[in-house]
């Protein structure tokens, strides 16, 4: 009877790890595959240093679209640098309306991500259109000023056009590589064009910008804040990949796991016969005759010397006043 109880625990062990290896494995690999599901169609960047702010601001204007055979029901992820300010990260309805999704950011050490669940399944060929807003500051010096833009999508970007929005009252301004096309718009500032097509995920699009001015004040003022930005600051356990379903499902099957074990190994030593234990303490002090001798001879110790027994490894410090204790009962038991 003993020897089963051990081989269950044991195999109970074996059958846990196994299990959590093979969800550490399967789980995140599927979630991977809806990843994959997704491309963005269309992609209007914009880049406008110092306009309403000191600060640089990027928009993101664009068209996710599944491209597989299946609906997706998962999150939608976004590179974007450290630092940042959001203000908004939203879903667009009906093309126009701005429903802006609670967020989270997770650290990738140079940059970061930010995601959310999408609120509804895309189905195969749909599109999904976002926006998402922030507020970063890459630039430095005075009056020349410098910044790196670099940008490295997420998913692979069939069409992207990006506009860098020159500063009002800027001089010598350049950007390296040279823009496609330059305009100008109804407020007065000049833009610079560029058009990607077919750019690959976590390929980066890299700009070195440079010009002077003279002071920080933005090019315009400040707008009052829209109903739709989003305020305050994401859940704090956005920052952590602990929140991600390919981390928190396996470890909450583990968890349950293990708890099943727990109860199960506490079930076994409660409900453990008691002979088991007085010729588990026979075995391990080589005292006395175990429960296999007593059934061969037809006879079992008497209970008197039993106790003695007991009682004379208890004052010689091999076992405990616990033990003793249960033994004693054990024996009254046996009765």
């Amino acid at each position: 009877m003993i020897k089963f109880y051990k081989v269950s625990s044991l195999t109970l062990v074996v059958l846990t790890m196994i299990l959590g290896l093979s969800m550490a494995i399967s789980v995140p690999s599927s979630f991977a595959a809806q990843d994959n599901q997704l491309e963005m169609k269309t992609l209007d960047l914009q880049v406008w240093p110092e306009y309403d702010d000191p600060r640089v601001l990027s928009i993101f204007n664009g068209t996710l679209t599944n491209t597989s055979g299946n609906d997706f029901n998962g999150r939608v992820y976004f590179n974007i640098p450290k630092g940042v300010e959001i203000k908004m990260a939203c879903e667009l309805i009906n093309g126009s309306e701005h429903s802006c999704q609670p967020y989270d950011l997770e650290d990738k050490g140079d940059y970061q991500v930010l995601s959310w669940k999408a609120t509804h399944s895309i189905t195969p060929g749909q599109d999904y259109p976002i926006w998402l807003e922030y507020y970063y500051n890459p630039l430095k010096g005075s009056p020349d000023k410098t910044m790196d833009l670099n940008y490295t999508p997420y998913y692979k970007t069939q069409n992207l056009k990006l506009t860098i929005k020159e500063p009002l009252k800027s001089t010598n301004f350049k950007i390296n590589p040279a823009p496609s096309s330059k305009g100008q718009d109804g407020e007065g500032f000049n833009n610079d064009f560029y058009t990607f097509q077919n750019i690959d995920s976590v390929k980066p699009v890299n700009f070195k910008i440079s010009y002077t001015r003279s002071d920080n004040k933005p090019s315009v003022e400040p707008k009052k804040a829209d109903a739709n930005q989003q305020a305050g600051t994401p859940d704090p356990l956005g920052t952590s990949a602990w929140k991600k379903p390919e981390v928190l499902v396996p470890v909450s099957l583990f968890i349950v796991v293990l708890v099943a074990f727990i109860f199960y190994s506490l079930y076994y030593s409660k409900n453990r016969p008691p002979l088991d234990r007085i010729d588990n303490i026979n075995m391990k002090y080589g005292k006395g005759s175990n429960s296999g001798n007593r059934k061969s001879a037809g006879a079992s110790v008497k209970p008197s010397h039993e106790k003695k027994r007991i009682r004379q490894m208890l004052l010689d410090g091999e076992i405990s006043e616990e033990t003793y204790r249960e033994l004693m009962e054990d024996l009254i038991t046996e009765k």
